[in-house]
């Protein structure tokens, strides 16, 4: 069941609809057919399980209309895993109702994995549901006609353009997921009355499983649509209670190659390594490499990034040529003298290996500028969001303390804002020089109204102490 979860959400991940929902194409969307969908899946949980454990920094993505949304917070983390996007307009639209083609469009994704057979799909098709098909837009009517295969759903009571509502959603998620559905349980909805008999032992699956919840005065609102917002939190819900699992079938004995693997890395340069540590299956490996730097601060000081990247760039690869190509490898190096992370890595496959020089210092000196306030032309700014990642790269956010509004930003003079924006950049990047002794090279930073609306972004270049 747990492979057919992650098939079914990279689907809802990737799959790129028209119609109004606006959803953000990522990257894995356009690698070649042959990279396995359970791949990538596995890169979104690791994403995922980095994100919540603030392993990675959230984008800080704003929109107009979420601020105060009950699914601010999913709707913010999709968004930073480019799961979902927003309009050009600024808004992400979040009450608004998803159709039942859109739904199952999504859905569908799932099936296209494992069922390619297209002569079986033209034959349901065009033999039964020819011309109940033909009334189906486009551009979900294949996914509909292998719904309808499988029995995720039944096209007589399909309506490709109405909203789909909660049980509907539900009772195909539920098939999708093969959730057996539940008969006896103890909860009696209020409004049970108007749930379809044969559809409430899948909704109480779904309930069950914690994907869906019900209302205020124990009503189920089966009726109700299924809206943006609520489509993101069941995303972030399903990764939740995946993100720490493994696929039994792929579970394999680590502790022999952790064994050799220690024996063969025992030192980062002039640095004893204490243990490697590796926990996982053959889809998926967590690292944990300890280092006592109670005696070797020095050393580890005398470090250079290349050299730390080089040592990490051959134990992931033993690792990998021991498992797999595929394998996701993810973890950190700590000091076993405090428990301070020192860096973080991740490889996705054959991508190229992630790090993160996340020493106490740079931390330190993110929480010291956090909450800093800066002037510019007489509008007091404060910095809400400051992280430093592994390219060396600064995002800062900036949000006005007072009200400002777009015509009164427009009218300011543009030599006057970008001349107090480069101080405040220099000082930024002089705070992580000498504070933490990192060498940021680029500070892109961004300017809101007391809102959340965008306001004016720059970038700037350190080296060359210009501004775009």
């Amino acid at each position: 069941m747990k492979r057919i979860l992650i098939l079914m959400l990279t689907g809802l991940l990737v799959m790129s609809l028209s119609a109004g929902v606006a959803w953000a194409k990522t990257d894995n969307a356009k690698k070649e057919e042959a990279q396995t969908k359970v791949n990538a899946m596995q890169m979104y949980k690791t994403q995922y399980k980095s994100m919540v454990n603030h392993e990675i920094s959230a984008k800080g993505n704003k929109f107009n209309d979420t601020a105060n949304h009950w699914a601010s917070a999913s709707i913010q983390r999709m968004v930073d895993m480019e799961l979902f996007a927003g309009y050009d307009d600024g808004t992400f639209k979040p009450n608004n109702n998803m159709s039942q083609a859109e739904m199952i469009a999504l859905l569908m994704r799932l099936v296209d994995a494992d069922n390619n057979d297209d002569e079986d799909e033209n034959s349901v098709s065009d033999a039964i549901y020819s011309e109940k098909l033909n009334q189906i837009p486009g551009w979900a009517r294949e996914s509909v006609a292998k719904a309808v295969k499988l029995n995720i759903m039944n096209l007589n009571r399909f309506h490709s353009d109405q909203q789909a509502s909660r049980a509907q959603t539900c009772v195909a998620f539920a098939k999708a997921l093969h959730l057996d559905p539940i008969n006896n349980v103890d909860v009696n909805f209020a409004d049970n009355s108007l749930i379809e008999k044969d559809d409430l032992g899948y909704i109480l699956a779904m309930y069950q499983a914690g994907y869906i919840k019900g209302a205020p005065g124990n009503y189920f609102l089966p009726e109700n649509g299924i809206t943006r917002a609520e489509m993101a939190v069941i995303m972030e819900r399903i990764l939740a209670d995946y993100k720490a699992d493994g696929s039994e079938e792929d579970e394999v004995d680590l502790s022999a190659l952790e064994s050799d693997l220690s024996g063969d890395y025992d030192e980062i340069k002039d640095v004893p390594v204490d243990s490697i540590k590796l926990e996982g299956g053959k889809d998926e490996v967590d690292v944990e490499v300890e280092v006592n730097l109670a005696n070797y601060k020095d050393e580890w000081s005398d470090l250079g990034k290349s050299d730390i990247k080089d040592w990490l760039e051959n134990l992931v690869g033993d690792i990998q040529d021991e498992l797999s190509g595929d394998t996701i490898v993810s973890g950190k190096i700590i000091n076993n003298d405090n428990d301070d992370t020192l860096v973080r890595f991740s490889k996705d496959g054959n991508d190229d290996l992630s790090l993160s020089y996340n020493g106490d210092d740079v931390k330190d000196v993110e929480d010291d500028l956090k909450g800093d306030e800066f002037d510019i032309v007489n509008i007091e700014f404060e910095i809400t969001s400051i992280s430093y990642n592994e390219d060396d790269k600064i995002k800062v956010d900036l949000e006005a303390q007072e009200d400002v509004s777009t015509s009164q930003w427009d009218d300011l003079n543009s030599s006057d804002v970008e001349n107090e924006v480069e101080i405040i950049c220099e000082e930024i990047a002089e705070s992580f020089q000498d504070a933490a002794g990192a060498e940021p090279a680029m500070i892109n930073i961004y300017l809101y109204d007391k809102d959340a609306h965008l306001l004016e972004s720059y970038e700037y270049d350190v080296e060359d102490e210009t501004l775009d």
